[in-house]
């Protein structure tokens, strides 16, 4: 059987760390994982939400998200253009910026890689949503 462990994160950012982010700069801040592990029909729910620090880089490279002792690195494209498999990429930087500017103030994206450990397959799929501050405080009804 083929082991799994699904990680969904929620990250929201303010505006000004959003536009950082455009002009290429690092942010950091603090989301929050849910981590879901399943063999077979066997799952470790009802999962648990961590709350951990992510770091979010801009880069010319493709998307990647990577653990780290505290959290997670997750690097995203500056540009709209994959050069290393020559097409267009929908998930860049533009996106978290004000519709008004041309973005649409939100991400999304899915990661899935395969490790070994102890001798052992595991799946791993990351399911990232990054989304502006302002639609989590319009939920809290303060």
């Amino acid at each position: 059987m083929n082991l799994t462990l699904t990680v969904s994160h929620n990250i929201f950012l303010k505006k000004e760390q959003r536009y950082e982010l455009h002009i290429g700069k690092e942010v950091k801040t603090i989301g929050v994982s849910t981590p879901v592990w399943t063999n077979g029909k066997k799952t470790s729910e009802p999962a648990h939400e961590v709350f951990c620090n992510y770091i979010i880089t801009p880069t010319d490279c493709k998307i990647y998200i990577r653990h780290n002792a505290k959290g997670y690195d997750i690097l995203l494209p500056k540009n709209s253009y994959d050069s290393e498999n020559k097409r267009q990429n929908p998930v860049t930087i533009n996106n978290i910026i004000d519709f008004k500017d041309g973005g649409v103030e939100w991400l999304a994206f899915r990661q899935f890689n395969q490790v070994n450990k102890n001798k052992r397959n595991i799946t791993i799929a990351h399911f990232v949503e990054i989304k502006d501050m302002e639609e989590l405080i319009q939920t809290l009804h303060i």
